[in-house]
């Protein structure tokens, strides 16, 4: 840390000045899913790749770490030690947990969802949405499994709870409960958009090398 003190300055000197994306994702049209058996290892095979896959990411992650200061410095980003954390196998950020095995939901966020009772109002539909959607990268047709419960918060619709609503309620809990992993991204490597439409909505995914980056879904009404 001696050596990029300057990026962790006791008071921030400005604001970086506006910058323009430095990547892009090339769609490829009438491209399938993928579909390929998944490449089985024998057990003694796969302790010893994982004990050098340990070794290695030790080895490199002051490498990382480096690489990673030296661009905030270059950019001229800057952090606070205090709340900074280094040579953390996981790190917990805004609801989410952040490892070398990707991106998950945080697990009290989780257990709250588990324990969320049925909303009795507008209100309370608000608030359970407004979770719900804050994850819904990780919810496959996310848009029409909400729809039910989006259709009660408008203004010109009476409170009505019916057999869709908890359906669409139960099944949002579940998909929140059980949420996938997701795959960091890196932009150094091509990514895979697979996309459909129908008259009810859209949805697509964001994949790369054959794992989840993202879902996306919007409502059509």
């Amino acid at each position: 840390m001696n050596d990029f003190l300057d990026v962790f300055p006791e008071e921030v000197p400005g604001l970086p000045s506006s910058r323009e994306p430095e990547f892009s994702i090339d769609f490829v049209s009438r491209v399938g899913l993928v579909s390929i058996a998944p490449y089985r290892m024998a057990p003694t095979e796969l302790v010893e790749l994982k004990k050098q896959i340990e070794e290695l990411i030790w080895e490199e992650h002051e490498d990382h770490l480096r690489t990673v200061l030296g661009v905030l410095r270059e950019r001229k980003l800057y952090a606070k030690l205090s709340k900074c954390e280094f040579w953390m196998e996981e790190v917990h950020f805004l609801g989410h947990v952040i490892s070398a095995r990707g991106i998950s939901v945080d697990p009290a966020k989780v257990q709250a969802v588990f324990q969320w009772e049925r909303p009795k109002t507008v209100t309370e539909v608000r608030s359970f949405v407004g979770l719900a959607g804050y994850y819904r990268r990780f919810i496959e047709n996310f848009s029409r499994i909400v729809v039910s419960l989006t259709l009660l918060t408008r203004k010109d619709q009476p409170f009505v709870w019916t057999d869709w609503c908890e359906t669409s309620f139960q099944e949002l809990k579940q998909r929140l409960t059980s949420a996938p992993v997701l795959v960091i991204p890196d932009t150094g490597k091509p990514f895979e958009g697979f996309c459909d439409a129908s008259h009810q909505g859209l949805r697509c995914v964001l994949i790369q090398e054959k794992k989840v980056v993202a879902y996306a879904s919007r409502g059509i009404t």
